[in-house]
């Protein structure tokens, strides 16, 4: 019951935040990020997100550079 109530008032904080702004792009660090996003806020927001390699040094598949070029092309839409 408390989980379920926790998960309920971070959706809907979420939901508060990004009606209340012009946040127009979602983008998750991960592809457990975005299992997570689909999960718990797509449907409450309404908007769907673009899952980004992680940034995390457990991420071996991707370098510094690579990420930053990844990551950098992705954000340069929406930070104009």
């Amino acid at each position: 019951p408390y989980r379920r109530q926790r998960q309920m008032c971070i959706r809907d904080s979420l939901r508060t935040v990004v009606e209340q702004s012009k946040i127009q792009h979602i983008y998750c660090n991960g592809r457990t990020s975005g299992k997570y996003f689909e999960k718990y806020q797509q449907k409450t927001l309404g908007m769907t997100a673009e899952v980004l390699p992680s940034t995390s040094p457990a991420n071996a598949a991707f370098g510094l550079e690579k990420l930053t070029a990844i990551w950098s092309e992705a954000l340069k839409d929406s930070l104009g």
